[in-house]
C-alpha cells in the first residue's frame, strides 16, 4: 500500500496567498472527481469537489494512492487541478504527472527484462539470488571460485586464497614457543629470557630489555613501600564544626597543625554564608570577614602532616562522600524544580521523542508549516468569515432561488409549487362552501328583500 504526497501554495500573480480558495482533483482530460487522501495513512479520503480548501498562507496538500490502495490508481494515471475563490482567482492545470516515473522492482520475476525501472526485475532477481548461493549447498562454485582446503598443498588460483597458503596460515596459528623448538621458532623470533641480558634482537623485545626494565619493577615496588609508610604517619583527613556569634569577622581556631585548610561559612538555616575575604592567620588559626554582621557555623576541613606545616592541604576523595549535597551551594547551575531558570539562550537538539525540549528552529517550522482543523481556529463559532453561508438569524438572506420539497410540518419552509397549488385549488372552490356566505361583501348587486319591496309596490 502506497500514498504520493502532492502539495502546493495557491499564489496570484503579485506572489500573495490566495486563501479560503476550493481546490478540486479530477482525472486527467474528465471531469470525473478524483479521490484523495487526506493524510498519509489514515482512511479519510474524499471524491466530491471541492475536496480540498486552502489555508491563509493558500497551502494545501493531499495524497493520492496507488494501485496497492483500496480507492487508488494505476501508476500511469494522470490528473487535473482545478482551482477557484469567486471574484479572486480561477484556473486549472491538466494532465499533472503525481505518480514517480520509476516503477518498483518485482525481484520474483526472472523474465521480464522491461526497462521502465532502475534496473529489470530478471537482473533484480538474479542479484538476488545470487545473494542466497552457497558452495555447500547449490553444489557449484559462483564465479568459479571453490572452497578452501586448509589439508592440501596445490597453487591453483581458484579460489580467494591458494590451499597451500591457507595451510601454512592455519599451521602458523599452531605455533607455540613451549613446544616449537628453537629451531623451527615462528619467523625465527624466541622466547624473552628475564634472566639474559643478550641484546641479539631475535625476539619481540632482547632480553637485556626485559631484565632492564625487571630491575625497575622492583626499584618501583621498593619506593612505593616507602612512600605507603610515610602515608600512615600522616593524619587522617577530618572536619571541625565551630558555632559563631553574630558578627563581621570570624576568628576560628581548630587543631590541625596546617595553615592550608578548607572552610565553609554557613547560617542558622544551613545555607552556604560567602565572606568577603578570607585570612590564614597560622597553623591552627583561620579568619572570615563579611559585609554585614552574619551567625552561624563553620565547617574546617584540613589533614595533620607531621613536620611540613606551610605545605597546601589537598583535599582527596569521593565527591559523593561530602557532606550537604543537598545544599544549594552552585549558584551558577540551574534546579531542578525550575526555581532558578536560565539567564541566557540555551543551545540543544532537535526534539525526536514527544517528551524531548523543543528547539526555536522545531517551532518555527511547525508554525509555518501548520495547518489548522476549522474547529481549532479561534472565533469559529461566531465569526462572520464565511460570507458564502446566509445566517441562521436572517442577517444575510440568500441571493438566488433555493430548491426544496414539500412541506410537511407547520414551520417547514414552503416550495413555490406548494403555494401555487393551494392558491389554485382555493379559487377552484365551491362558492356557496364559503364561510359565512350571507355576508353583505358584493356591494354590486340589489338585496332580494329590496326586489320583493318594488314588486309589490307595482302591483298596488
Amino acid at each position: 500500500m502506497s500514498r504520493f504526497h502532492y502539495w502546493q501554495y495557491l499564489l496570484n500573480t503579485e506572489g500573495q496567498p490566495i486563501p479560503d480558495a476550493n481546490i478540486s482533483l479530477y482525472l486527467a482530460g474528465t471531469d470525473t472527481p478524483a479521490t484523495v487522501y487526506f493524510d498519509e495513512y489514515a482512511s479519510n479520503n474524499s471524491d466530491e469537489t471541492p475536496q480540498l480548501i486552502t489555508n491563509n498562507l493558500g497551502y494545501f496538500e493531499f495524497w493520492v494512492g496507488d494501485e496497492d490502495e483500496e480507492k487508488g490508481y494505476n501508476r500511469g494515471q494522470k490528473f487535473k487541478l482545478e482551482w477557484e475563490k469567486s471574484g479572486v482567482a480561477v484556473g486549472s492545470i491538466d494532465w499533472i504527472d503525481i505518480y514517480p516515473y520509476i516503477i518498483e522492482v518485482d525481484e520474483t520475476d526472472s523474465f521480464s527484462d522491461s526497462k521502465n525501472k532502475v534496473i529489470s526485475n530478471k537482473m533484480a532477481f538474479r542479484w538476488e539470488e545470487h545473494r542466497n548461493h552457497s558452495l555447500i549447498e547449490n553444489g557449484f562454485p559462483i564465479h568459479g571460485i571453490e572452497p578452501i582446503n586448509e589439508l592440501s598443498t596445490d597453487n591453483y588460483s581458484n579460489k580467494t586464497l591458494s590451499n597451500k597458503l591457507a595451510k601454512r596460515w592455519n599451521d602458523h596459528a599452531t605455533y607455540s614457543f613451549s613446544s616449537v623448538p628453537s629451531s623451527a621458532s615462528p619467523h625465527g623470533l624466541e622466547s624473552v629470557n628475564i634472566d639474559d641480558i643478550d641484546e641479539t634482537f631475535n625476539k619481540l623485545v632482547s632480553n637485556k630489555v626485559i631484565n632492564t626494565l625487571d630491575q625497575d619493577i622492583v626499584t618501583i615496588q621498593e619506593d612505593i613501600t616507602t612512600i605507603y609508610e610515610k602515608i600512615v604517619e600522616m593524619g587522617n583527613a577530618g572536619n571541625i564544626f565551630l558555632n559563631h556569634a553574630l558578627d563581621t569577622e570570624w576568628i576560628l581556631d581548630h587543631n590541625f597543625g596546617v595553615k592550608y585548610v578548607s572552610v565553609t561559612a554557613y547560617g542558622p538555616d544551613d545555607k552556604e554564608v560567602r565572606p568577603s575575604d578570607i585570612e590564614l592567620i597560622d597553623i591552627n588559626t583561620v579568619k572570615l570577614f563579611f559585609d554585614e554582621p552574619v551567625e552561624g557555623y563553620a565547617v574546617i576541613t584540613g589533614n595533620v602532616i607531621e613536620n611540613t606545616p606551610n605545605n597546601p592541604f589537598e583535599m582527596t576523595g569521593d565527591h559523593g562522600s561530602l557532606t550537604g549535597l543537598d545544599s544549594d551551594d552552585h549558584s551558577i547551575y540551574a534546579l531542578i524544580n525550575g526555581d532558578r531558570g536560565f539567564t541566557e539562550p540555551i543551545d540543544g537538539q532537535y526534539p525526536i521523542q514527544s517528551d524531548n525540549l523543543t528547539t526555536k528552529e522545531y517551532v518555527d517550522y511547525e508554525i509555518d508549516n501548520i495547518v489548522l482543523k476549522h474547529s481549532r481556529i479561534s472565533e469559529s463559532s461566531y465569526g462572520d468569515d464565511h460570507n458564502q453561508y446566509i445566517h441562521i438569524d436572517g442577517r444575510r438572506g440568500f441571493t438566488n432561488p433555493i430548491k426544496g420539497i414539500a412541506p410537511e410540518e407547520d414551520l417547514d419552509l414552503a416550495t413555490k409549487f406548494y403555494v401555487d397549488y393551494n392558491i389554485e385549488t382555493i379559487q377552484l372552490y365551491h362558492h356557496h362552501l364559503l364561510i359565512d356566505p350571507t355576508y353583505d361583501d358584493h356591494t354590486q348587486y340589489i338585496h332580494i328583500v329590496y326586489q320583493v319591496y318594488i314588486l309589490l309596490k307595482t302591483n298596488i
